[in-house]
């Protein structure tokens, strides 16, 4: 019996992998994790308030929204993971931190309600979230990680230990 609840739990685990491998290479979203001091750069630097409503699209193993429920509590913090066994991680470690975690594509997320947004996205997945974020309200802001948001200018810019982030007001 014991044999074959761990075939079965291998056979769950490689289906994982090989659906995560798939993701990246058809989406072409690598799961590059953030560190710690660089979330809590990232969460310090976009101005977080109580009561913000914040978002983290390709949030992988929510590094960000965990940093930024440190600086500020009283958020609502929503990350969004598209990969099934990144999102798990994620899921995992943010289930008892008040932050909501889903499993969907970015491209399909409605961000009427987001004052912050965090991203870490290849250029050409920032290229295709371009009509979400023009759905977002003015005033609320986007920390970019690494790369510029196509067709807008950032209001400001930073680097933290060899990190470039890019802050940019809607």
């Amino acid at each position: 019996m014991f044999a074959w609840v761990c075939i079965g739990l291998a056979s769950i685990i490689t289906l994982g992998l090989i659906i995560t491998v798939l993701h990246h290479l058809l989406l072409e979203t690598p799961y590059v994790p953030t560190s710690r001091p660089i979330a809590h750069a990232m969460a310090d630097f976009v101005g977080l308030e109580p009561g913000h409503s914040v978002y983290d699209l390709g949030a992988g193993d929510g590094s960000i929204l965990l940093e930024a429920k440190k600086l500020q509590p009283k958020i609502h913090a929503t990350g969004v993971e598209v990969v099934p066994l990144v999102w798990l991680l994620g899921w995992l470690r943010t289930r008892t931190k008040g932050i909501k975690f889903l499993l969907k594509d970015a491209r399909k997320v409605n961000l009427k309600d987001a004052d912050v947004l965090f991203l870490y996205m290849t250029p050409h997945m920032l290229k295709e979230l371009t009509p979400v974020l023009s759905t977002m309200k003015k005033g609320s802001r986007v920390v970019s990680r690494a790369f510029h948001l196509p067709g807008r200018t950032a209001s400001e810019e930073r680097i933290h230990n060899g990190t470039k982030m890019f802050l940019y007001r809607f």
